[in-house]
């Protein structure tokens, strides 16, 4: 699964904000700070239409129940990880450097 670096850039594209599922808990952005501190009601589900779901390849859905969100860990284990999420990261900001 993919990991979605926490930037600015990322969180304003974000679709979070208005899914159904979750409640008014004033959060968003859960792929990267986990679970709703609200109650979910799992249903339509946001994530499969964000951009940041499908542009760094996650699988997971329901991100504020409890799905697997989590900061990018820079040391990541994976080889090219880091060159790969920033490949993406230029392909979501149109070529320009997200930090």
């Amino acid at each position: 699964m993919g990991v979605v670096p926490d930037s600015e850039e990322n969180e304003a594209a974000c679709l979070c904000g208005d899914c159904p599922s979750k409640g008014d808990d004033g959060m968003r952005f859960y792929c990267v700070r986990g679970r709703s501190l609200g109650g979910v009601t799992r249903g339509f589900c946001a994530c499969s239409w964000c951009p940041l779901w499908s542009g760094f390849g996650l699988t997971e859905r329901f991100f504020c129940d409890g799905g697997d969100g989590g900061v990018a860990d820079t040391g990541a284990d994976d080889a090219g990880a880091d060159d790969e999420a920033a490949a993406v990261e230029d392909s979501l900001a149109g070529g320009e450097e997200v930090t």
